[in-house]
């Protein structure tokens, strides 16, 4: 565990003022102090994260309590992400979902939830371009359907309890990579008040019908988006927690800089949170990873640029299979530069993490 006896006073003090607080008057006291926590940490350090961690890895699925990161450095990441549409494709698999995110809860990880919704118009994936926003709209032909889905994104949320019955908090990131072209919520595919339309009818859903008062909400368009247009279709501050941003990059890193240093600035401004919520090689590891990308290109760039200190965590994409994987194995180039950029003390792993919710939790105590 890092030592923060340095830092103690710095965290105290920067957690009691202008603290980032959720968009939900009625958020649990743990998402509140998640939030309050994670802009407090954020200054001097960030949370290192990856996508379904304790689901599948480089050969493997669903073995409880392991982790390709774990296997790398004896650590989970100190955020877990998960995407509802794995669970949507093998339902028989909620269960140890549900176990293992109570068990990162419970260790004190951050967990944050994506959706590859398919498609509600034609039945197809989330790449299936059959005009959709429009017609899942209150008043659209497919609304009900729509909602039949949320509902049941919404049942398995509720699942999401510890053993004393408190709901797990969860950054939700809905209708990601909006600005790109891939999925069929994005810009080519429906209007700016289309897109709007539909974030704010996700939130009153699940917030309002529903009643699921642990979510944070996380705003994340990807890399097409430039300072100019990063805002084009921003729900409004009152919708919104995190200023995400998606950037997978071949030799371009430095790229994701301008739009980065957006988030963090707007978000200090607006009470919020800012985050790099997807990254790591362009389609793999194995594609495009170098040996040196941890320490020598992400690390300088998250750490040593002023303007980014701020993001409150970094989320590597999921390791798929031995052939495509954002987290390097053991003997490939770039493992033994993983270990160094975990040993690092800006970059926070589950063991590092002081109590994030607890109030106040973001100044733990000195570690020796």
């Amino acid at each position: 565990m890092k030592n923060f006896a340095a830092l103690l006073a710095a965290a105290t003090a920067l957690a009691l003022a202008g603290r980032a607080a959720p968009i939900d008057p009625q958020a649990t006291a743990e998402t509140r102090a998640l939030c309050a926590n994670l802009g407090a940490v954020a200054r001097d350090h960030i949370l290192v994260g990856h996508h379904h961690t304790t689901a599948r890895g480089a050969g493997w699925r669903w073995q409880a309590g392991r982790s390709d990161v774990r296997a790398l450095v004896d650590d989970f990441p100190a955020v877990h992400g998960w995407d509802f549409s794995l669970l949507v494709a093998e339902p028989e698999r909620r269960a140890d979902a549900a176990r293992d995110i109570v068990a990162a809860f419970e260790r004190g990880a951050v967990i944050t939830l994506s959706w590859h919704a398919a498609n509600p118009v034609s039945g197809g994936g989330y790449n299936d371009h059959t005009p959709a926003v429009a017609s899942i709209l209150p008043g659209g032909p497919q609304h009900e359907k729509f909602v039949a889905m949320l509902d049941d994104l919404a049942d398995f949320l509720a699942t999401l309890r510890d053993k004393s019955g408190r709901p797990v908090p969860v950054i939700f990131r809905p209708w990601h990579e909006h600005t790109g072209a891939t999925m069929w919520w994005g810009q080519p595919y429906c209007t700016k008040d289309e897109f709007v339309a539909l974030w704010r009818f996700t939130v009153q859903h699940l917030r309002d019908t529903r009643g699921l008062h642990q979510l944070l909400w996380a705003y994340s368009p990807n890399r097409r988006a430039s300072p100019e247009t990063y805002f084009e279709r921003y729900p409004g501050d009152a919708w919104v927690d995190v200023f995400g941003y998606d950037f997978y990059s071949k030799s371009d890193l430095a790229r994701a800089a301008p739009c980065l240093r957006l988030a963090v600035a707007e978000a200090a401004k607006r009470g919020k949170l800012a985050a790099l919520t997807e990254t790591g090689p362009q389609a793999g590891w194995r594609q495009n990873g170098k040996p040196d990308y941890f320490t020598g290109e992400l690390l300088p760039l998250l750490r040593d640029e002023p303007a980014l200190r701020g993001l409150a965590y970094v989320l590597f994409w999921q390791n798929a299979s031995t052939e495509q994987h954002w987290i390097p194995l053991p003997g490939e180039p770039g493992a033994e530069d993983f270990k160094k950029f975990h040993a690092d003390p800006f970059t926070l792993f589950e063991r590092d993490l002081p109590p994030l919710y607890r109030s106040g939790g973001a100044a733990p105590a000195p570690q020796s």
